[in-house]
């Protein structure tokens, strides 16, 4: 299914700032394999994949995703 995002790898290169990608295993919308591509293709990307966890990480681990927010931004200059 077409989710209508069309950014190619080539853009996401040009991300200057510090990202943090959260992705579910089991993301019926985007296999784990497209955040890993992010990862790797942006510059500055942290990347936490969650194990049994769809679409929206947050929906289901909301504390785990705050304290994990709260720490990656306390460490951004």
């Amino acid at each position: 299914a077409d989710v209508g995002i069309k950014v190619t790898l080539e853009t996401l290169k040009e991300i200057t700032s510090t990202q943090l990608l959260f992705h579910g295993d089991r993301d019926a919308c985007f296999p784990v394999y497209i955040a890993a591509d992010m990862k790797m293709t942006i510059p500055n990307a942290e990347l936490s994949v969650f194990p049994n966890t769809q679409h929206i990480v947050m929906e289901f681990y909301p504390e785990r995703v705050a304290e994990m927010a709260v720490d990656f931004f306390s460490k951004q200059k």
